[in-house]
């Protein structure tokens, strides 16, 4: 079982790998490519964290955009099997292997929501309140739009004691960090992002309701939902998740990978084997057994718009 859980990470990263990169994926690999850091030498509307991980990655695996993105994809399905060990369940597992690089939320175009996505499943079905804090605030770290999810959760478990010594461990690190990283970040993670949320309101720029890339995506994502919610119907559960909703919400955009994250509270409900299956069968259909170019496929017009000549692979 593990061994398909690996087969089938591997190949979707390998098919990722062979597929253009978009203009944010390009950015997040700045640092390890040319050297150039995030705040000091370019601005983001993401926080430090993403630029981090794929530094990271690219010192393991090199300076080829290929390996990085293989080893990306790879990683993360593979936590399947973590996710799989922690809910004793194979057919949870494989739910999240599939979903966390899922053609249908976007998991191919640069993003950040899926290493919160493994760090919330973690938080979800963690044996202690330590572990689950400490992977929350990982998440946060990445996107904190689920700053309200974490702190649902904190209250809803009563996690108070751990919650509070990470806090205060937060505090004094941020006492030792140099004050111009502290402006860097921000600006780009707060600032920025808020000034882009003013302009699309303003400017009426997302004003259309539930437009194709959101109302595609959220036909492939809510069949999980609803068998997810039926498997577990506790409102407890389901109120952080629904947090982190009204989060992306209320930024005026909606986009495909912004719905990664929920893949954590779909993939611990405990659905059941049959429809799991089901499920991740109509994922590789109807993402064309992931041949063929996958951006035409997915979103033709951002191919139009980002690539001047793309080779189908």
């Amino acid at each position: 079982m593990i061994f398909l859980l690996l087969g089938v990470s591997a190949f979707v990263a390998y098919r990722y790998s062979k597929s253009e990169i978009d203009p944010d994926l390009a950015l997040f690999n700045m640092a390890a490519f040319t050297g150039s850091w995030y705040g000091r030498d370019f601005i983001d509307c993401k926080p430090p964290a993403i630029h981090l991980w794929f530094w990271l990655l690219a010192k393991i695996v090199g300076k080829n955009i290929q390996r990085v993105r293989f080893a990306h994809h790879f990683l993360l399905g593979a936590c399947g099997i973590l996710v799989a060990y922690l809910t004793n369940s194979f057919w949870n597992g494989l739910a999240f292997t599939v979903l966390i690089n899922s053609a249908w939320v976007y998991a191919f175009h640069g993003n950040v929501g899926q290493v919160p996505a493994v760090a919330v499943a973690i938080a979800l079905v963690a044996p202690s309140g330590w572990i689950a804090v400490a992977a929350l605030g990982l998440a946060v770290f990445f996107e904190p739009k689920l700053l309200l999810t974490l702190i649902l959760i904190v209250a809803l478990q009563g996690y108070w004691i751990p919650a509070l010594v990470y806090l205060a461990a937060a505090a004094i690190l941020l006492l030792l960090i140099p004050r111009q990283w502290l402006r860097w970040t921000w600006e780009s993670s707060f600032t920025i992002p808020k000034r882009m949320g003013k302009l699309r309101v303003e400017h009426r720029l997302y004003a259309d309701w539930v437009p194709w890339y959101s109302s595609q995506a959220m036909l492939y994502i809510l069949p999980w939902v609803y068998l997810a919610v039926v498997a577990r119907p506790e409102w407890q559960y389901w109120l952080p998740a629904v947090a982190y909703a009204l989060m992306i919400g209320y930024s005026k955009v909606i986009r495909q990978n912004h719905m990664l994250p929920l893949v954590a509270w779909i993939v611990c409900a405990g659905i059941s084997p049959l429809a799991i299956l089901a499920l991740v069968a109509l994922d590789f259909v109807s993402a064309g057994l992931y041949l063929g170019d996958i951006w035409l496929r997915h979103s033709p017009i951002a191919r139009a718009a980002l690539f001047v000549s793309l080779n189908p692979v």
